[in-house]
């Protein structure tokens, strides 16, 4: 980042917030590097930063949707005065990486910016492994800090003394600003600027028209659960908008012509009262607009008649994170002790949901440290008392989260989480991987036949089966050469990460390098 002596006289800058362009996947699709979701959603954060961000000129990209290729958006990067890259996850980490350093190579004036949960936690990491490719991370709420940011920029100031930001300086010096309060009322965020969002490109397992919106109601999670970046980017609480500002945004996307929605939220019920309130007000005000959210499951238990409210606002489906269904399994994990389930109480949430029409998706974890193979099996086996489908991630290390807490500086291999090379903590036999993965098979061919017309479990089937193609497609052939490196049968998995990481970050500048060359 180039230092300049500050000016009173600012200019008008214009900018792009980029979630990143995935890697081509391994053929065929693995995982390689994004989880699998059953949506294309639009990213809320990225219109609100830019709302944050005005009267500058600010564009937002979506890399998954986007008309734009990779190679098209890099050769236009110097188009731009900075660029925002979303890092929300180890998952991404290569993605935005990659973006970083091809964005350098073709524009080195332009200045880089990360933001995001993956780039607050592991902030120290990013200047190490990405070096020059990276200038500022914004750390944890972004708006204001984004904000002081780009004026200081147009202002021809370095980002020196702006709370929430870690900077390189130009001879590579890295600061660490003080922490910025999170912002007391989420009503004084400014509105968001839905219209920046590329509508034709999203779509949903919420059966109907293309396009969905996504609302971000509240901020944060009180329960506390050890594995989880909720917690340490919110510090460990919840923060609310009010009934009449969520409306507010509802009825933007719904003039705008969004007839699907998503809360982003991490846990839309942790405060019942205050989601009975909004159930109240969106009951019969959006008819045509079904909608799904994350959400807990022990507030149902604490708030029988919670269900039937979320029904008769629209929700289709939640999505709850019941990670095990085993009580000594979840004490391992370390799930927040106002989460956990007694006995009983998981099938009483799903009775309850399934009366009032509202289709659960259970999410768990599986391959987490300590697991037996009875506890890796007893997911399917419970998935059909607990939720009408499922879905199960890998336990992740992620440093910063509870359960790390004071561990050592993570490596390669946990910064970057490239899925199809990342070794579980537990491995089992492949009988019992079987025998776990055949009631689930089995539920998933029944919910394709016989699933109700225009239900969340067909509507996601359904998404698969229209994902075929692509995940079919054979990557460009400039990628083959990494699914060679990641195959590679002589090299350690960790060793198959380090050369995967190595050989794109590589290509990705050599790609950049070129087009600055080129003109």
């Amino acid at each position: 980042m180039t230092s300049n002596p500050t000016t009173s006289k600012q200019r008008r800058l214009r900018g792009v917030l980029v979630n990143p362009f995935p890697v081509p996947h391994l053929w065929p699709h693995f995982g390689f590097v994004h989880s699998s979701f059953p949506a294309r959603m639009p990213d809320a954060g990225l219109v609100s930063l830019a709302a944050a961000a005005a009267p500058h000129d600010v564009e937002v990209c979506d890399g998954i949707v986007s008309h734009t290729t990779f190679r098209e958006f890099v050769a236009a990067a110097g188009d731009y005065d900075f660029i925002g890259i979303r890092a929300v996850s180890a998952y991404t980490a290569l993605s935005a990486h990659m973006l970083a350093a091809a964005v350098k190579a073709r524009a080195p004036g332009v200045t880089v910016i990360l933001g995001g949960h993956h780039a607050t936690l592991y902030h120290p990491q990013w200047f190490d492994f990405a070096g020059s490719d990276i200038d500022v991370i914004v750390l944890h709420e972004g708006e204001r800090t984004f904000a002081e940011l780009v004026d200081a920029l147009a202002a021809g100031s370095t980002p020196a003394g702006i709370a929430g930001l870690a900077w390189r300086d130009a001879d590579g010096t890295v600061h660490v600003e003080r922490d910025r309060p999170l912002v007391a009322n989420l009503d004084d965020l400014p509105f968001p600027r839905f219209d920046l969002w590329q509508k034709d490109g999203y779509d949903s397992a919420l059966a109907g028209p293309p396009g969905i919106a996504v609302i971000e109601a509240t901020r944060g999670c009180g329960n506390g659960c050890g594995y989880c970046v909720t917690g340490p980017m919110w510090q460990f609480h919840q923060r609310r908008k009010s009934v009449a500002r969520v409306i507010r945004e509802l009825d933007e996307v719904y003039r705008l012509g969004y007839r699907r929605l998503s809360f982003a939220d991490d846990n839309l019920n942790d405060a019942p009262d205050w989601l009975n309130e909004l159930c109240h007000a969106m009951a019969g005000r959006y008819p045509d607009m079904p909608w799904f959210a994350m959400m807990s499951a022990r507030p149902f238990v604490q708030n029988p008649g919670l269900a039937e409210a979320l029904a008769r606002a629209g929700c289709k489906a939640v999505m709850i994170g019941f990670e095990n269904a085993s009580p000594v399994a979840a004490l391992k994990l370390h799930k927040g002790s106002r989460a956990r389930l007694a006995e009983g109480d998981g099938e009483a949430v799903f009775g309850a949901l399934d009366r009032a029409g509202v289709e659960v998706h259970g999410l768990f974890m599986t391959s987490f440290p300590g697991e037996t193979a009875e506890e890796h099996a007893a997911v399917s086996r419970v998935a059909d008392t607990l939720c009408h489908m499922s879905t199960r991630q890998p336990y992740m290390r992620i440093h910063g989260t509870p359960d790390l807490a004071g561990a050592g500086s993570p490596g390669r291999e946990d910064f970057y989480q490239v899925l199809l090379l990342s070794r579980p903590p537990t491995r089992h036999s492949f009988r019992g991987v079987l025998s776990a993965r055949l009631p689930e098979l089995a539920r998933v061919a029944k919910q394709l036949l016989v699933g109700r017309r225009g239900s969340y479990s067909r509507g996601y089937m359904e998404y698969r089966l229209r994902n075929v193609p692509a995940v079919l497609a054979p990557p460009p052939r400039e990628w083959w050469r990494l699914a060679a490196l990641a195959l590679d049968p002589r090299r350690s998995p960790k060793e198959r990460i380090e050369a995967v990481v190595d050989a794109a970050i590589d290509q990705a500048r050599r790609m950049g390098g070129d087009l600055r060359r080129a003109g």
